[in-house]
């Protein structure tokens, strides 16, 4: 069976990763389906191609399951679940689906390697909120906003631990 496409459309390179997927299982060689890119070519183009532009995060995170304290305007307090931080932001879990660029404060304990614990409490703006069924709640995208050198401090060191 003989495929050729044009790397620069979207179709048909969706076509050819059903294509690769088909054939992954029979072993066939990306030259037996008369492609023009290996493989694991195509593969690092979509890895690429996908974290270049305009990416969400911008600092590496670290996994951070800690409860934290959310309070928002006019609201009552709102006690959620941690998935990372990094040193501009973090994720929480949440019950309800909050707007972006909606500011919030956030207040949890991080504790760090050398297993001193400190309470943090810093002002953050939502970036972005999608729904997760694996999560069972809104997954909150947020940027700390204002933060302390202090703060900045301990969460490079909660990174590199």
């Amino acid at each position: 069976m003989a495929f050729s496409y044009k790397s620069d459309c979207l179709c048909t390179a969706l076509a050819k990763i059903v294509m690769m997927l088909l054939y992954s299982g029979i072993k066939q060689k990306s030259s037996d389906v008369n492609c023009n890119v290996s493989g694991e070519e195509f593969m690092s183009s979509i890895l690429t191609s996908a974290s270049s532009g305009d990416e969400r995060r911008q600092v590496e995170r670290k996994p951070l399951r800690v409860r934290v304290r959310v309070t928002l305007a006019g609201k009552p307090e709102m006690e959620v679940r941690s998935v990372d931080v990094s040193t501009g932001g973090m994720s929480l879990v949440v019950d309800v689906n909050l707007a972006p660029a909606t500011p919030c404060n956030l207040s949890f304990t991080l504790l760090l390697p050398d297993g001193s614990m400190h309470k943090v409490q810093v002002a953050a703006t939502v970036a972005h909120c999608t729904y997760s069924g694996q999560r069972s709640g809104f997954v909150i995208g947020l940027q700390f906003k204002g933060a302390s050198e202090e703060l900045k401090g301990l969460l490079q060191r909660y990174m590199k631990g």
